[in-house]
């Protein structure tokens, strides 16, 4: 028996070491998981290629921010090029693929099984070809050979898709051949057509920290005829029903409101830049630096790309959570330093959203419907885009208000976004304005935690703050945006 499973094995091995493995197509783009869900956490791709030989190749891999955790400084200091678990470079040869920078990782993608090899040449690490197997991936039959790490981690290859596993990361998509779990593309995260509809209001608040607040609101409607992707965009031709109007408040008394034009207009909508916030997110992999101008800060900042799943198992596109040495929490941040290559750079976070019950915070955008929201609180300036609702073959979600009403929507001098705060920073009382009376406040100190409730009992509440130790608080009441409250003695 044993001499027939011999004869068996030979010509199998010789067959496997007969195929050509190949490690990357550089046409392709890789999508990993390393928490065992249908969520990309990385995305692998080939950015540049030298050649060394007939058969070799050098491939340089996209890299990925990170926070660095062991920079000094209160500010936050950001990685904005690190190698992801491939490594930067990889050196492919016919019998060797040589990772490199940081580390230096080897495989032997046509060793046969028992043999072994240094594979961590640093860390003194050994890889041993345990076995050769066929595996089901993207529903095709795939040999897999499958190698086991004397540090207790393993790794798994194939010769049609390369790294299938990688310790905790594991193949779940390729884009090219389009299998398995892919990024959508834009007409998968917009995929209006005739008929469809799409309203979003649109707004920024600011104050002037003294006496008056003031701001600019947009309530638009489209109405689809046609769309099609140009330039990296949706471009979309149709109607649109558009509202604004300005306003402005001042705290000793008297208000102001200007409208801005209101009628039926044809008109282009594009879904992307310049219309949509942090549009190239919709072009982003997880980890990847993600740049937009904030007109109503005047500076560029940036954020982290993040892709997840909703509830509702529809992909989402964001910007990823980052907190301070201050404790201070965030999404989207502006650097203070220019890039130095090789060198972390110093940021800082300009929204906060430390707290606040049910707070949407950074920005969302979800295949199907596009861009659900984006909310930028800054200190003593709020923006906002929402999606006020849609119609996407005949389905409406949120709501979409009849033309009619946007024609002869008013605005009542009274009412304006948002809770006002003053003095900031506060000493010892802090006055609220806007919050109808009987709601709750939450004040949470720069971790989260409550350290205050108080009941709103006129329109101009005044709350003391004196037992509070200086810092960054956030106060929050129901169905209002959360605020900043700096304190300082």
């Amino acid at each position: 028996m044993r001499g027939i499973v011999l004869a068996l094995l030979v010509p199998f091995s010789w067959s496997l070491h007969a195929q050509n493995w190949a490690l990357l197509n550089p046409a392709y783009k890789y999508n990993y998981s390393d928490d065992g869900t249908d969520t990309v956490s990385n995305q692998v791709f080939i950015t540049h290629i030298d050649t060394l030989g007939p058969d070799s190749f050098r491939y340089e891999l996209n890299g990925v921010a990170e926070v660095c955790d062991t920079c000094q400084g209160p500010e936050l200091h950001l990685w904005t090029d690190r190698p992801q678990f491939l490594q930067r470079v990889v050196n492919v040869g016919p019998l060797v693929w040589h990772f490199q920078d940081p580390r230096s990782l080897v495989i032997q993608p046509h060793a046969g099984v028992g043999t072994s090899w240094l594979f961590d040449t640093i860390a003194g690490i050994t890889a041993n070809m345990m076995a050769v197997d066929t595996v089901q991936l993207f529903a095709t039959d795939v040999e897999r050979k499958w190698i086991g790490l004397s540090d207790g981690g393993s790794l798994s290859i194939s010769s049609d898709h390369g790294i299938l596993t990688w310790n905790t990361h594991t193949l779940i998509g390729v884009h090219g051949p389009d299998e398995g779990i892919l990024v959508p593309n834009l007409r998968q995260m917009f995929p209006y057509g005739s008929g469809d509809v799409v309203e979003y209001a649109v707004g920024t608040a600011q104050t002037d920290g003294v006496s008056s607040e003031y701001g600019q609101r947009r309530l638009y409607k489209f109405t689809v005829d046609t769309g099609s992707v140009v330039d990296g965009t949706m471009v979309f031709a149709g109607a649109m029903i558009d509202h604004r109007h300005e306003w402005s408040l001042s705290w000793l008394g008297g208000s102001t409101v200007t409208y801005g034009h209101q009628n039926i207009l044809g008109a282009t909508w594009i879904a992307g830049r310049p219309e949509l916030p942090w549009a190239d997110l919709l072009m982003s992999y997880p980890g990847q630096v993600i740049g937009h101008r904030s007109d109503l800060l005047g500076d560029s900042l940036i954020c982290i790309a993040e892709h997840g799943w909703d509830t509702s198992g529809r992909y989402t596109l964001g910007c990823r959570a980052v907190q301070d040495t201050w404790n201070q929490s965030g999404h989207f941040m502006s650097m203070t330093t220019g890039a130095i290559p090789g060198e972390p750079v110093a940021c800082l976070i300009r929204d906060h959203c430390n707290g606040g019950t049910g707070a949407d915070c950074g920005v969302l955008y979800t295949a199907g419907t596009g861009l659900n929201w984006s909310h930028g609180d800054y200190f003593e300036a709020n923006e906002e885009y929402v999606l006020v609702g849609s119609v996407v073959d005949g389905d409406t979600i949120g709501t979409v208000d009849p033309d009619d009403h946007l024609l002869t929507l008013n605005v009542d001098p009274i009412d304006r976004p948002g809770l006002v705060l003053f003095p900031a920073p506060a000493s010892d009382r802090v006055t609220l304005l806007n919050a109808p009376a009987g709601a709750i406040v939450l004040m949470m100190d720069g971790t989260g935690q409550l350290v205050r409730t108080h009941v709103i009992r006129s329109r101009e509440e005044s709350i003391d703050v004196t037992d509070l130790a200086p810092g960054i608080y956030v106060l929050s009441v129901d169905r209002m945006r959360p605020q900043r409250l700096p304190i300082a003695r």
